[in-house]
């Protein structure tokens, strides 16, 4: 049932930071996905431990800025990967994940 209900774009905050706080995985992994997250909830995603909830946050088209830039220091090249195949974000970000090189930036 969270699955299902993560995927709601109608969610209210409080429901997101709910889902947000469960620990059943899955779900959270697919509110990560949902294009209607309030950016509030956006930034605690971005800062879990879970590489597999941020990937999927970086591949959501409506991520707020603060949300991108959070995402592009991530260790991780997966993350980093699934947020320049992302077509929504900002050119100042394009530009900033082309200025990464084998693991470091300029």
């Amino acid at each position: 049932i969270l699955e299902e209900l993560a995927t709601n774009p109608n969610l209210h905050e409080s429901t997101q930071i709910d889902i947000s706080n469960n620990i059943e995985r899955s779900a959270v992994i697919t509110l990560a996905g949902n294009p209607n997250l309030s950016e509030k909830v956006q930034l605690k995603l971005a800062n879990t431990d879970n590489e597999t909830v941020k990937s999927t946050l970086a591949k959501n088209t409506n991520i707020t800025e603060a949300t991108q830039l959070i995402l592009a220091n991530n260790e991780s090249c997966f993350v980093r990967g699934s947020l320049a195949m992302n077509i929504n974000i900002t050119e100042q970000m394009k530009k900033y994940l082309s200025q990464f090189r084998r693991g470091y930036f300029k």
